[in-house]
């Protein structure tokens, strides 16, 4: 019965059940303003584990604070939200059982859009552009003068 509960003693220990090892969640709240100092409602933040890339996002509330519960560590936290800047925050070290706040402003700017020119556009074809040449010829309509389209024939493939 001693030894069971010796071996017991040590699995406990071994676990950090009573020595007070345990990890504990800790809480890391973002607190996101627009740049008028309002809380920002609906803005996604997001909170990636640096080590284990274990990503975990939430949305902030009507306070605009997104309220995370994560294991030790650190990590990187981005904001996103139409029509502002993305925020991006690395190393923020979240400690065992602790309590963080980071507040943040969000900067106006377009962060995406539709759709977004990457690259300049092709160039136009000269084949193309000859072919239009001819096609709008004015016209005299009561002594003002007009632009009239002229069909051009079908070509036959």
């Amino acid at each position: 019965m001693r030894a069971w509960l010796c071996g017991l003693g040590l699995t406990l220990c071994g676990t950090g059940m009573i020595s007070g090892q345990t990890d504990q969640a800790a809480t890391l709240t973002v607190h996101v303003t627009d740049p008028a100092g309002s809380p920002f409602q609906g803005a996604e933040v997001a909170a990636v584990a640096t080590v284990t890339q274990v990503r975990d996002a939430l949305q902030t509330d009507s306070a605009g604070a997104a309220q995370f519960r994560l294991s030790p560590g650190i990590y990187q936290v981005t904001v996103q939200a139409r029509g502002f800047m993305t925020y991006e925050q690395t190393n923020i070290e979240v400690s065992n059982g602790g309590s963080q706040q980071l507040p943040l402003v969000l900067t106006v700017g377009a962060t995406e859009c539709e759709p977004c020119m990457t690259e300049a556009p092709p160039p136009i074809e000269m084949l193309q552009a000859t072919a239009l040449t001819g096609l709008i010829e004015p016209v005299p309509l009561k002594g003002k003068l007009a632009l009239h389209s002229r069909r051009m024939p079908r070509t036959r493939n």
